[in-house]
């Protein structure tokens, strides 16, 4: 789970001067005065929208599968793009949890970014709210294969909200910044995997209390 300000508003100011700088005349300034404009339109800024769905397929039960991703505090340990990430809220596990963590992946910056447990059905599904670097929403779903695999899909749809990485988008960078969430994306799934080849037994926290 990545686990992905505003731009800055452009204003433009009219000077009671008319075309080329001259001061308009009297008749002139007088319907200017008397014209009343439309509804200002709102400058407000939007952010670049994203929508990923990335699919895991891990040599492992759908019970051990499930602990790996709902043991949040130990992804640093295993995946590498997560730098930190520790829980902010008096809720411990499951609905209400709220995290506040670290991703450092290809390019030259750190996100910090918080996100909220929203849903919480072991050992299927997890829904989660993120906001901070991006905004939106982010959700795990653990389907069981035989023999002894799990398929995890997961789904982002987010909203960017720095500035800089909004800019950078629409000058062409989009496609970067869609790279950057594949390669994170590996590395997780690699990281997982080996994680679970050197033995690493996850704890079932829906059993031991947090």
């Amino acid at each position: 789970m990545r686990g992905f300000a505003p731009l800055a508003q452009n204003s433009s100011k009219r000077s009671s001067d008319g075309p080329g700088g001259f001061a308009v005349g009297e008749r002139h300034l007088s319907r200017a005065k008397a014209y009343k404009p439309a509804a200002a339109i709102s400058c407000k800024s939007v952010g670049e929208h994203y929508d990923f769905t990335d699919v895991w397929t891990i040599p492992a039960g759908i019970d051990f599968a499930w602990r790996m991703v709902d043991d949040v505090a130990s992804w640093p340990s295993w995946w590498p793009d997560y730098r930190f990430a520790e829980v902010i809220s008096d809720v411990k596990h499951g609905p209400g949890t709220r995290w506040h963590v670290r991703v450092k992946s290809d390019l030259p910056y750190t996100l910090d970014f918080n996100f909220t447990v929203v849903r919480h059905e072991p050992p299927n599904y997890v829904r989660t709210r993120v906001e901070g670097f991006f905004e939106g929403e982010i959700d795990w779903r653990l389907e069981a294969l035989p023999p002894g695999t799990t398929r995890m899909t997961l789904h982002e749809q987010t909203e960017t909200k720095w500035a800089l990485i909004n800019l950078t988008a629409r000058l062409g960078g989009r496609r970067l910044l869609m790279s950057n969430h594949r390669s994170a994306m590996r590395r997780g799934e690699t990281g997982m995997k080996a994680a679970l080849a050197r033995g690493y037994v996850p704890p079932d926290l829906d059993v031991v209390p947090v």
